[in-house]
């Protein structure tokens, strides 16, 4: 089963503001990325970590240089710092709806670590794995789901390694 998203990007003078929109509620988060390798594996590894599970955060604030960014609704009832995170704070909210929750983290990387961390404890009976090229999550269930992510990996490593051997070529002579 393959969950599509989609991701609206806005760059601008402090960074980028992203919103992932997925099939069954949506996560916004604002936050200023130092690159857009930060900002791509930024989104895989959300969306591996959630997309599956029925689990949306409908917004994460970061901080930058001590000050604290503007919330899109600050009168939302509640903020709790990002470790507080728990499966009884997981709602979905309709899109004309204002949360009454929002998530706070010290930094971009502060908040990767606390997605890792709460995703490494989920339990479910299958793995997920972020492509791309079709901006989807597969879910992997069996060895044979794996195939599709295995062509890609190959492609990538006989790619780079290409490149190794290039760089070698050229650094030898």
């Amino acid at each position: 089963m393959k969950i599509p998203f989609q991701i609206l990007q806005k760059l601008n003078d402090e960074g980028v503001e992203l919103i992932w929109a997925a099939d069954k509620g949506s996560i916004a988060f604002t936050s200023v990325l130092s690159s857009s390798s930060d900002l791509a594996k930024f989104i895989g590894e959300v969306v591996e970590a959630f997309a599956s599970n029925n689990i949306h955060i409908t917004h994460l604030e970061t901080r930058q240089n001590k000050s604290e960014k503007e919330l899109q609704h600050p009168h939302a009832k509640t903020r709790l710092e990002f470790s507080k995170w728990t499966n009884k704070w997981a709602k979905k909210y309709e899109d004309d709806d204002y949360q009454p929750l929002y998530f706070v983290a010290q930094s971009i990387q502060d908040a990767l670590y606390k997605l890792r961390e709460y995703a490494l404890s989920m339990v479910r009976p299958f793995a997920v794995i972020y492509d791309p090229f079709t901006r989807s999550v597969e879910t992997i269930r069996t060895i044979s789901d794996l195939e599709p992510a295995f062509s890609r990996f190959r492609m990538e490593f006989s790619s780079t390694t290409y490149a190794l051997d290039k760089l070698n070529i050229n650094t030898s002579k």
